[in-house]
């Protein structure tokens, strides 16, 4: 437990408070809602708790320019519903959106099925306010789409997993909220059929909010495939007629729905990758070649229990493994860290067993050069994160 829990109410609060615990050599983790606390190495002597709760604000909403400004404690569902009485909205929709706050998709870069539409938290920030863990204050960007030319601080702090800096607050690029949306669930018989899928979709200049796959142990020749549009009831019409068309060619069976089944189908559809009692993995794979990746995945699982649910279009996901032999789930990872088809391997939820015998993170050859120098360049005395962090 932390000898210190702080609540700051603004960003002079966050400041002092960083300012003393770097000059007094206390270690800081920085929470929130909490929905993220499993991931990350198991933390170092924690001294200060840092919660960011109280910094919930909605500060700026310019409707007419599409942009908001808000406060990294501010809770997702919260700033979309009111957000949505302009019409607007931020599109992210991590897992557990519910709970998730604005500065936790940040730090973390965690995304959802609109991400193969909208990118991820990444993609729509405009400017950021962070405080470093000297207590020194720093903006980036601005509150406008069109910015001026400079350091892109913002986009640096994302993914960092609060390990280089405490973010204050965000703004964003927003999207209308559709008028109408509409899901369909393809029954794809092989990975290579989704791929064409995919394909097709893109030669009929179809553009669906998202295209998800869901590949499951032992149902290797049955790839569940979600898509959905969101626009005026008319063009999601063209787009589900095409949708059907092109599930035609590749004999896969379809199902169409709206409002509360549609809802249904995603909650089951995240809810697969997210069993509680099982290891689970964010990853990478090239967006090419999906097939290829569930061949490989099939392979080196074995025997092993596993869901894989994910964006084929840009190549990341969400990997569950069950059982209870940490030895083999081990030796899957290590098998998907060093394949030529999967890029980053990240565990997010395992026992202290399996942690033990495969680090967290695994950087790259490539991060392993630059993650130090960012750390000892934004926080030479090593203040935030208690080695939780990849940084």
């Amino acid at each position: 437990m932390p000898a210190v829990v702080l609540e700051p109410a603004g960003v002079v609060d966050v400041a002092e408070a960083l300012r003393w615990a770097s000059s007094t050599r206390l270690s800081v983790v920085v929470r929130c809602a909490g929905s993220k606390d499993g991931w990350g190495r198991p933390p170092r002597d924690v001294d200060v708790l840092l919660r960011t709760t109280r910094l919930d604000r909605i500060l700026a909403h310019e409707a007419d320019d599409l942009t908001a400004t808000v406060e990294a404690g501010a809770r997702l569902h919260d700033v979309n519903r009111a957000l949505a009485t302009r019409g607007q909205f931020l599109p992210f929709d991590p897992p557990d959106a519910h709970l998730a706050t604005i500065g936790g998709v940040l730090a973390t870069n965690d995304a959802g099925p609109w991400r193969h539409r909208h990118g991820t938290s990444r993609d729509r920030l405009i400017g950021m306010t962070v405080v470093m863990p000297d207590g020194l204050v720093s903006s980036s960007g601005g509150r406008v789409v069109k910015n001026v030319a400079g350091y892109d601080l913002g986009r640096l702090m994302v993914g960092s997993h609060g390990s280089l800096a405490v973010i204050v607050s965000a703004t964003f690029k927003l999207s209308p909220v559709p008028p109408d949306t509409r899901t369909l669930r393809i029954r794809a018989n092989r990975p290579t059929d989704v791929s064409a899928l995919l394909d097709q979709l893109r030669q009929r200049q179809c553009e669906p909010d998202a295209f998800e796959a869901h590949v499951a142990h032992g149902a290797a020749d049955e790839v569940v495939v979600l898509v959905r549009y969101g626009s005026v009831t008319a063009a999601i019409d063209d787009a589900c007629r095409e949708t059907r068309a092109c599930a035609d060619l590749i004999g896969a069976a379809t199902a169409t729905a709206s409002g509360d089944d549609a809802d249904a189908w995603w909650r089951a559809h995240e809810a697969a990758g997210a069993h509680p009692d099982r290891v689970q993995l964010r990853l990478s794979w090239k967006p090419a070649a999906f097939a290829q990746a569930t061949e490989f995945l099939t392979r080196v699982a074995g025997d092993i229990a596993f869901d894989w649910i994910g964006r084929v279009a840009v190549g990341s996901g969400v990997l569950s493994l069950g059982g209870d032999d940490v030895e083999a789930q081990a030796r899957i990872i290590r098998a998907l860290r060093t394949s030529d088809v999967f890029g980053h391997v990240v565990i997010t939820r395992a026992a202290a067993s399996l942690r033990r015998l495969v680090d967290v993170w695994a950087p790259t050859r490539g991060q392993l050069a630059l993650w130090p120098a960012l750390k000892a360049a934004c926080d030479p005395h090593d203040t935030l994160g208690a080695g939780r962090g990849p940084l």
